[in-house]
This record gives C-alpha cells, structure tokens and sequence, in this order.
C-alpha cells in the first residue's frame, strides 16, 4: 500500500496594499505557497483567484478589475505569468536594477560581518544580471582591509559562491584570533599568561622551616620595586613572599596588619 506525503501545513501570506518596498516579499511568499500546495492550484486562473484574496487597498482597486470585467482582460486573467508581470508593472520598482547596482556600489562591509555583509550582497544582486567576475570583483570592494589582506594567502576564487564562503571563513578566523588576543591582554588572574603560569608551576609544599626562613627573610628584606610588584601581579604571585600557591590577603608568612602608629614604610602597604 503506498503512502502518499502530505504537504507540510503553511500559513498564508500577509496582505498586500501596494507599497513598493513589500512587493518583492509578497511575490516571493505566493510562490513559495504555490511551491508547497501544488497540488491545489491546477490551473492558472486558480492561481490568480488566490492571488486576489491576499490583496487589499490600492492593490484590491487595481485588481477588481479583473472580476468584475474578465472579457476585457482575458489574456491577462488566463496567464498567471502575464498577471504577475503586470503586477510588477503597477507596482514594482521600473528601475530596480539600477536601484541595486547604486546600492552595491555603495554596500561596504563596516562593522558588520562578513556573513551579514555577504547576505545584503546577495539580496542586491538578485536584481542584477552581472557575471560572476563582476559580482566578485564588487563583492571583494566592499571587505574590510583586514578581510582583503587574509584573502591574499589563497588562490583566487572562480564563482562567487566560493569567494563568498573563503571571505566567510577568513572573517571567522579573524574574529577568533581577535578574542584570542583580548584574552592575552585581560585580567592577568583570568588570562593564558596566568592560565600558563599555574599549569607549568605544579603546587608546591612548603616545609614549616622554610615558611620561618622565608618569614625572617621576608621581614628584613626593603620595599618591592614596581617592577617587581608589576611582574608578580602578571604571573598571579603574592606580593609579600612571591609564592604561586597564594595572594597577598592569603600568606601565611606576612606580617598582621599594623596598628595606626605603625611606620608608614612598613612592607604590608605594598
């Protein structure tokens, strides 16, 4: 026994009152309906009857027309190639490809990315019935620098499809080194240099001798150069003894805070 699939249910196109700017995506949503109920529309003249449902305001006047005096525009009611073509006619963009090849000419790629960048692109040229050496030189003029520079370490592509997807994979990789890059410069206690430091310095054990040692050591030693300090904050090291195994707050070795009469110069201010 066969099974026969069903078409996928869909909802129906928005309404469409004649504005220019939304003809293209009424256009499109029809015949992707068309496409998916194909079973429903046998004939021309269907298609045509349901394109009408979907019109209102200045978009239904043009199209009343056609019901109320089929005898006068039989070619146009039996041929829904003809009907949509008049459409477009009434309210569609007479200079649409001019319209896009400026818009082009003008698309760059800015702060946006390469992805974004290459869809804005591929709506504009859907207009235009330019060859695949032009849509790629345009395509290539309108990158970021740093995009541009990545593409000259590989071949040239030969259809645009491809140019598009090297552009897309380089402004990825570009982007990962740019994070790579923030985390070497961020917090010195979240970044690799710290990450590096600990995982190259295994724990180590302090002998309860050496913590005296170190404490006496530490007590008699002068304050700390800021370069010193700047080196050790960078490598995630106490600033009182150097130890990877601790911070400041945390030593078992430095001194307790001083009292207010304290000397000013003593080593836990630093």
């Amino acid at each position: 026994m066969e099974h026969t699939t069903k078409p996928p249910k869909i909802s129906l196109s928005e309404k469409f009152g004649g504005k220019k700017e939304h003809l293209r995506g009424f256009r499109n949503q029809v015949e992707l309906y068309f496409r998916l109920q194909e079973g429903r529309f046998s004939s021309d003249t269907l298609k045509i009857a349901f394109v009408g449902t979907l019109l209102t305001g200045q978009a239904l006047a043009w199209y009343s027309p056609f019901i109320e005096q089929p005898e006068k525009y039989r070619e146009t009611v039996n041929s829904f190639e003809k009907f949509r073509q008049e459409l477009e006619d009434a309210f569609g963009n007479p200079d649409r490809a001019f319209v896009a090849a400026s818009q082009l000419e003008r698309l760059k790629q800015k702060n946006n990315s390469v992805a974004k960048y290459t869809s804005e692109f591929r709506q504009l040229m859907t207009d235009l019935e330019w060859d695949e050496s032009a849509l790629i030189y345009q395509y290539r003029k309108g990158l970021n620098d740093d995009v541009k520079d990545a593409l000259v370490h590989h071949p040239m592509p030969s259809t645009f499809v491809q140019m598009t997807q090297l552009a897309i994979r380089c402004d990825n990789r570009l982007y990962e080194r740019r994070l790579e890059r923030s985390a070497e410069h961020s917090h010195p206690y979240t970044g690799r240099l710290f990450l590096e430091h600990r995982i190259n310095n295994k724990p180590y054990q302090h002998d309860p001798m050496e913590v005296m040692a170190s404490s006496i050591s530490n007590r008699q030693r002068g304050p700390l150069s800021e370069q010193e300090k700047r080196r050790r904050r960078q490598l995630g090291l106490c600033l009182y003894c150097g130890s990877n195994e601790h911070l400041r707050v945390d030593c078992p070795v430095a001194p307790m805070p001083a009292s207010s009469n304290s000397d000013s110069g003593n080593d836990h201010r630093q």
